[in-house]
């Protein structure tokens, strides 16, 4: 069987593609698995899809390029002309149920910041980003466009449970889907990469939402998948063989949250990583740092 060219993964790090050792070790990581075990791991290794930074930044101006473009030729066209307003965005993330500022989504909105030189009091929380918009609409002259990114959506989960959650006003009760669904306010997602499921959880429950994503991953991108484009299928079944031998090191309850399974988040089974973070629809085996078990990649 031929081997992982290693050396590549040395080219791919003097040219800033790969990170150094300190974040992403392939010698230490294959130091977990028995002698007779070795290759097989190595195929699981050819898996891995690693988007460093410069990657990242890449996506991530495709992404925006695509919403200003649906922007620019669909607004002239809206109903929204009519009252010759000017538009401006106001853009935000999804969170969990406690929003904080180690959420990827507000990593991920700083960064455009950056990139893109977008003025601070531009980004906010989702309930901040509500209450603004509720606020703008009162005798406001400004049509406001919100715009929610992140760099992953595996179920589209997260992201359903920001566009509904309620925050409390001083007349009433919105979420992002109110300001949608009464008021007709304009929202748009840009994704660096996504699930087929979750794109189908927004198309069929949110069809206000206005989807920018520069990579679809669709079923075959999960190593478990019968049709899978990421493993040789002649040796599916011994990678699979490999993910459940060793699961009893790495699906430690210190390193894997008890609503990750061996195949990652609802059993996705993704090989995915950015070079700020690993999404948990990733092979925990990947990325789960125990006593006896090292990360191929740290999570952040």
């Amino acid at each position: 069987m031929e081997n992982v060219p290693l050396h590549n993964i040395e080219t791919l790090r003097m040219v800033g593609f790969w990170p150094g050792e300190e974040k992403l070790d392939v010698a230490r990581w294959l130091n977990n698995f028995e002698p007779t075990d070795t290759e097989i791991a190595k195929i699981l290794l050819r898996s891995f899809i690693f988007l460093s930074d410069r990657v990242v930044d890449t996506l991530m101006a495709d992404a925006y390029v695509a919403l200003l473009g649906s922007f620019a030729n669909g607004y002239e066209s809206s109903d929204r002309a009519a009252n010759a307003r000017e538009p401006r965005l106001l853009f935000t993330f999804p969170t969990g149920e406690k929003p904080h500022c180690t959420d990827s989504g507000f990593s991920f909105a700083r960064k455009m910041r950056q990139l893109f030189d977008i003025d601070e009091e531009f980004i906010k929380f989702p309930h901040d980003a509500v209450k603004s918009i509720a606020e703008s609409r009162r005798g406001s002259n400004v049509d406001t466009v919100l715009v929610l990114v992140d760099d992953f959506a595996g179920t589209g989960q997260q992201l359903s449970e920001t566009l509904c959650r309620k925050v409390d006003l001083e007349e009433e009760e919105l979420s992002i889907d109110d300001l949608a669904r009464r008021y007709n306010v304009d929202v748009h997602y840009c994704v660096l990469a996504a699930t087929s499921r979750a794109k189908n959880l927004f198309e069929r429950k949110y069809n206000y939402l206005h989807l920018h994503c520069p990579h679809i991953l669709g079923k075959k991108y999960g190593v478990h998948s019968e049709n899978t484009a990421m493993i040789p299928s002649a040796k599916r079944d011994a990678v699979l063989d490999l993910i459940t031998k060793y699961s009893d090191r790495y699906m430690r309850a210190e390193a894997v949250p008890d609503y990750v399974g061996m195949y990652g988040f609802n059993e996705l089974g993704l090989t995915i990583a950015f070079q700020h973070s690993v999404p948990d629809a990733t092979l925990p085996i990947f990325w789960s740092c125990t006593a006896d078990w090292n990360p191929l990649y740290r999570r952040s």
